[in-house]
């Protein structure tokens, strides 16, 4: 069960960031990472800089689905 929650753990966008960061550290470089994962260097170098929102195929390479929370205010 607490692998179930885990997995569903509600991230936010410096979460992701964070994440992606660590993922391109891992590969070696940004080109690398992209290379691996069929996503265009540019969109990933824009998303680490904070010039262009996540791509939807960066998200998913990160196994991540986006989903939209709301709250109460």
């Amino acid at each position: 069960m607490e692998q179930d929650e885990h997995k569903r753990e509600m991230l936010n966008v410096e979460d992701v960031l964070a994440l992606l960061r660590a993922e391109v550290a891992k590969s070696g470089s940004q080109i690398e990472w992209a290379r691996q994962h069929g996503v265009d260097r540019s969109c990933v170098c824009a998303a680490i800089n904070g010039t262009k929102p996540l791509q939807p195929k960066i998200i998913r390479a990160l196994g991540l689905k986006a989903t939209i929370a709301y709250r109460r205010v």
